[in-house]
C-alpha cells in the first residue's frame, strides 16, 4: 500500500491550527476507493451497515479516511441512545391528556437517535501527498455508546467501549403530538417522564 508521512494537528498560540509533518510514523493509505477506519495505524475498509446494535467496535480515538473525497458527500456523526418511554400527547378538549403508548426496557430496546439534529463535531484535512483523500476524526475522544455515521447516502454503525455502555445513562423519552414534530427529553424517573409529558421541560 502507498504510505504517507503522518500528519499531526497541533494547537499553537490562540487557537491557531497548524499542520505539521512527522517523520516518526507513517500512516497506511487506501489503494482502492472506499471509506476506511484507522486505528493504531491499521486501515480497515468499512462496509455499510444498518444493523443496530452494531457488531463493529472501534476505538474512542478512531480516525477515518474517505477516498476519493467529495464535496457533495457530507459526513455526519451522531450518537444513538436508548428509548425508554414513548408518549402520545392528545388534546381533545384543549387540555392535554397523556397516554403512555409504549414501554421499552432499555436493555432490550434498539438504540435510536436521541436528537436527530445533534451532530458530533468532526475535524478533517486532506492528505498532503494525496489531496484526493480526506482524513476525518472526531474533535474529541468518543464516549462509550453506539454511533451512526453518514457519508452522503451511505450509513455506517459502530460501537465504542461496548462493555462500558450504560443504557440507563444514554437514554431518552419521546413525546409526540398529532401534526407536530417529536420532542425529546432526558431520562429521569417515571414521575419525571410523566411530568415532562404534560409539556414541562420537553425539548426539540
Amino acid at each position: 500500500m502507498r504510505e504517507s508521512l503522518h500528519r499531526s494537528l497541533t494547537v499553537v498560540g490562540a487557537g491557531v491550527l497548524v499542520f505539521m509533518s512527522s517523520p516518526q510514523a507513517a500512516d497506511v493509505l487506501p489503494e482502492s476507493p472506499g471509506f476506511y477506519s484507522r486505528q493504531d495505524h491499521e486501515l480497515s475498509k468499512l462496509e455499510e451497515s444498518q444493523a443496530v446494535p452494531p457488531n463493529l467496535e472501534l476505538s474512542p480515538s478512531v480516525q477515518f479516511v474517505l477516498f476519493p473525497k467529495s464535496s457533495s458527500e457530507r459526513v455526519i456523526l451522531q450518537k444513538l441512545a436508548f428509548l425508554r418511554y414513548e408518549f402520545l400527547i392528545n388534546s381533545p378538549s384543549g387540555n392535554k391528556r397523556n397516554e403512555l403508548v409504549r414501554w421499552n426496557v432499555p436493555k432490550s430496546s434498539q438504540p435510536r437517535l436521541a436528537a436527530p439534529n445533534a451532530e458530533i463535531a468532526l475535524r478533517s484535512w486532506a492528505v498532503a501527498s494525496h489531496p484526493e483523500m480526506l482524513e476525518i476524526a472526531p474533535a474529541s475522544a468518543l464516549t462509550p455508546g453506539y454511533y451512526r455515521l453518514n457519508v452522503g447516502t451511505r450509513i455506517y454503525h459502530f460501537a465504542v467501549a461496548v462493555r462500558d455502555i450504560d443504557s440507563h445513562r444514554d437514554c431518552f423519552d419521546e413525546f409526540t403530538e398529532p401534526l407536530a414534530r417529536p420532542q425529546y427529553g432526558p431520562c429521569g424517573s417515571p414521575d419525571a417522564a410523566q411530568s415532562q409529558a404534560t409539556g414541562e421541560g420537553a425539548t426539540q
